[in-house]
């Protein structure tokens, strides 16, 4: 289990350094996984990415809001307010 909360750990770290890379940037998790993390390490699943999220939405360093159909979209907390487009 060590090495799966080390590679969640760098989940986290590469999502927030691609959201203040591009800070208007939102997607889904199938988004996020084909397109912000291009150079993940092999054996990352869809839930390891999710369970980073969910970190990093708890530790307020990623919000995201429901669209139809229940997708969510993830984006760093301050693009909400900058585009109103996104308000659920």
């Amino acid at each position: 289990m060590g090495k799966d909360k080390e590679i969640i750990s760098v989940l986290q770290q590469s999502i927030v350094h691609y959201l203040h890379s591009h800070p208007h940037a939102a997607d889904t998790l199938e988004g996020i996984t084909q397109w912000w993390l291009t150079e993940s390490e092999p054996g990352v699943t869809p839930s390891m990415i999710q369970e980073a999220l969910d970190k990093l939405i708890a530790g307020g360093k990623v919000s995201c809001d429901v669209l139809g159909g229940g997708t969510m979209l993830y984006f760093l907390p301050h693009a909400r307010q900058a585009a109103g487009h996104l308000k659920s």
